[in-house]
């Protein structure tokens, strides 16, 4: 991992922790988040973080019964599990925002 000394983040190389397959997870999280704003906005902003806990709960739930009971289709399942990292981003921007929001005060 690099880290330069103005940087505020470090640079990850592909090889050193997560792989290609994983990058390419993030870019269809990322794409799909692009195009559901598209569809519905940005509304999740406004909602309660409890909120985002509740669906990455049923979003779990259900992805844990399509698997048990063998209706695992492919594309639901790895749609599901997009559906919950962004669910997951949700709540760690609105953590993030909460936490900026302190350090001002």
């Amino acid at each position: 991992m690099k880290k330069s000394k103005s940087a505020k983040y470090a640079v990850i190389e592909i090889d050193d922790v997560v792989g290609i397959d994983w990058i390419r997870a993030l870019r269809d999280v990322a794409t799909l988040r692009v195009q559901r704003a598209n569809i519905y906005g940005n509304g999740w902003l406004h909602e309660p973080i409890q909120y985002d806990l509740w669906t990455i709960y049923g979003k779990a739930t259900r992805l844990k019964n399509m698997l048990e009971h063998g209706n695992n289709n492919y594309e639901r399942v790895e749609d599901t599990c997009k559906d919950i990292v962004n669910y997951c981003l949700f709540a760690l921007a609105k953590l993030n925002k909460s936490k900026s929001r302190r350090k001002k005060q």
